[in-house]
């Protein structure tokens, strides 16, 4: 039979160890399902931000969709963050960080640095950009 201070060892033990795997079962769900952490890296997106910055991201709305079956859908002008799709571990980052221009069904036309989308309801083109400040 287990004298009482040894039996409260171990109850301190296994109170201890449950603690550490909540923590951690807790850091994996938040960091996959509400909020995750990048730096950015490279110039692309100067003005707005630069080489060091950092950037918590809201998973919350890709998660909701997620859980109600639908696709997620970001709006023109939010930045969004993104698996790198020529991700290769030795010569570019795995995770981009961009600015929505163009939605699905959209045309982009990129000319002389100037940026014009063209859909139904602008069949002449319009610049996403006029009246934002980046």
């Amino acid at each position: 039979m287990l004298s009482i201070e040894r039996r409260q060892g171990l109850k301190d033990i296994f109170g201890i160890i449950t603690f550490i795997v909540a923590v951690i079962v807790g850091a994996w769900l938040i960091n996959s399902l509400v909020f995750r952490s990048f730096s950015v890296i490279g110039p692309s997106m100067e003005t707005t931000m630069f080489t060091g910055d950092r950037l918590i991201i809201n998973r919350i709305p890709m998660t909701w969709n997620a859980l109600q079956g639908k696709p997620y859908m970001p709006a023109r002008g939010h930045v969004i963050v993104f698996k790198n799709p020529m991700f290769d571990q030795m010569r570019s980052d795995e995770f981009v960080v961009k600015r929505v221009i163009g939605l699905p069904g959209e045309r982009v036309v990129v000319t002389g640095g100037r940026v014009t989308v063209y859909n139904t309801e602008h069949p002449g083109g319009f610049n996403p950009y006029d009246g934002v400040s980046i």
